[in-house]
């Protein structure tokens, strides 16, 4: 039998240690907070106005937090288009967009992704979208299970249609 000096167990587990402490900070980790609580996502009032552009289309929702800590949300996937991406600044002006990497979601909050900050940028859809057209928008959490809803393209101007086009998940 070969003996290990005993310092390699000691780097051993420090570096574990370290590893899931790093993983622990940057919200990787077990999904349960100190207090054992978890994230409550809910999505609410999505829609899309009518694009002026078929290329770049603008979607806004409400994504709000009950739960007792956070998450956040890391893309979208829609059912018109496989490049959906994040941004932040006005939907009409693009050279004033930038794309977001993720969105804070913080516990007992909620997050407004509309026209002029945080919003989803749907390019180059499959199909034209009218009025009166629905778009499902699949929103991907960091620790939460994804959610799905149900978009309404709605007049220019219009804003949200109510919140009757939200999920809810709990868990």
């Amino acid at each position: 039998m070969i003996r290990q000096p005993w310092f390699v167990f000691v780097v051993a587990g420090s570096v574990a240690f370290g590893v899931g402490a790093a993983l622990l900070a940057a919200g990787i980790g077990p999904p349960a907070s100190a207090a054992g609580e978890r994230p409550r996502l809910s999505v609410t009032g999505a829609y899309i106005p009518q694009p002026g552009t078929p290329a770049e289309v603008a979607a806004y929702a409400t994504v709000r937090n009950a739960g007792g800590s956070a998450d956040r949300l890391l893309g979208v996937r829609t059912d018109v288009s496989t490049i959906v991406m994040l941004h932040q600044g006005a939907a009409r002006d693009m050279a004033d967009m930038q794309t977001v990497g993720a969105v804070p979601l913080p516990a007992h909050r909620r997050v407004e992704l509309a026209d002029g900050g945080l919003h989803i940028m749907i390019m180059q859809p499959a199909r034209a979208l009218r009025v009166g057209d629905s778009v499902r928008l699949t929103l991907v959490f960091a620790r939460s299970d994804p959610l799905t809803v149900s978009a309404p393209v709605v007049q220019a101007g219009d804003g949200p249609p109510g919140a009757q086009s939200g999920h809810h998940h709990h868990g």
